[in-house]
């Protein structure tokens, strides 16, 4: 019995001096962790959100960019010019003249009311410039320029068209014989492009 007791107080001391303080320790251990994987988790979270929130501003960025393409910060009559130059081109047609007006109307909603004010100050206005135009060429060059003008990055808009037939004299210079096209018009159109005030 003696022996019992002896074996039951020598337990009692490992579990007080060594069991106890270890489970102590493992628990101390264990609450760091889940306290550490916690703010492991919150700041994947938060890294997440941040990543996120950066892609969104990188997406408005190239939004923005694509519109200032269609509607540039300035008249920019030359890279108008360049565009529907390079269209005409394309197209096959021949370009005669060329002249260019600023069209000094203004785009832009009047609204009514405090909060629509607020809004129209927000809104940049929308000015145009006019690009006077005499072509020539077969009917379905023509209308390649006009779906080539349609699809453009930038926008621009047909104001005016006269179509008018004209007669080619042709030399087939193998025969020496003149010859008539009959597919043949020449085109007199303006053609309005846009571009957002400062």
């Amino acid at each position: 019995m003696i022996f019992s007791l002896i074996f039951l107080a020598a337990a009692l001391f490992v579990y007080l001096y060594f069991i106890e303080p270890a489970y102590q320790d493992e628990q101390v251990m264990k609450s760091k962790q889940i306290s550490q994987q916690s703010f492991l988790d919150n700041e994947s979270s938060v890294i997440k959100h941040v990543k996120n929130l950066i892609d969104t501003y990188h997406g408005q960025l190239q939004i923005q960019e694509a519109v200032s393409m269609a509607l540039p910060s300035e008249e920019d009559e030359a890279g108008a010019l360049a565009q529907v130059y390079g269209l005409i081109q394309e197209s096959g047609l021949q370009l005669q003249a060329v002249s260019v007006a600023d069209n000094v109307s203004v785009v832009q909603s009047q609204s009514a009311g405090a909060a629509n004010n607020f809004e129209t100050k927000l809104q940049k206005s929308l000015s145009s410039v006019v690009i006077q135009l005499k072509t020539s060429g077969s009917y379905e060059e023509f209308k390649g320029f006009l779906s080539k003008l349609e699809t453009n990055i930038r926008i621009f808009d047909l104001k005016t068209l006269n179509i008018q037939s004209a007669l080619l004299t042709q030399q087939n210079k193998a025969a020496q014989v003149a010859t008539t096209t009959q597919d043949f018009y020449s085109f007199d159109l303006s053609i309005a492009t846009y571009y957002q005030n400062q």
